[in-house]
């Protein structure tokens, strides 16, 4: 029974650095918020897919050279990547919940302004597993449209 018993707890201390690795999804949902109230995305781009990571890059490589054709014009990214529905400023984001799927847990963030109820949203952070650690796949805006979508749709005439 002792062998057996320091057996599990060897397995146990083996398995533990592995769990542990991956963020819980109300942790990514704190960092995404942290970087959105701070205008510091650089943790939030450390958690991304490799997917979205790409489509990014793509969508800004895209932009600069729009940018560099035609120096005096706004490009489609001139205020940044849409990283969530509105590209207002909200003095107040947090985790109010998680919906989606065992695969794709969704963390359900809430914009708010203090002063103007009406103007308050919610979004969704789309996220996925990869090598079992907890990724940002996507943004899924308050009206069902993605930030793939958009990085997309922002280059069409």
């Amino acid at each position: 029974m002792r062998r057996f018993v320091l057996a599990l707890a060897t397995l146990a201390a083996v398995s533990a650095p592995a769990y542990a690795a991956s963020l819980s999804g109300v942790q990514v949902g704190d960092i995404f918020c942290a970087g959105r109230l701070s205008g510091d995305m650089a943790p939030v781009e450390a958690i991304l897919t490799d997917e979205l990571k790409a489509t990014i890059a793509e969508a800004q490589a895209r932009n600069d050279a729009i940018q560099k054709a035609a120096p005096d014009e706004k490009p489609p990214l001139g205020d940044g990547i849409p990283w969530q529905t509105h590209p207002d400023y909200a003095p107040r984001c947090s985790v109010v919940g998680m919906t989606g799927t065992a695969e794709h847990p969704q963390v359900v963030l809430f914009y708010q302004f203090p002063d103007s109820s009406g103007a308050n949203w919610s979004d969704k952070v789309e996220t996925t597993f990869v090598n079992g650690v907890l990724r940002i796949n996507d943004v899924i805006y308050a009206d069902g449209t993605r930030l793939t979508e958009a990085l997309v749709n922002a280059f069409k005439e």
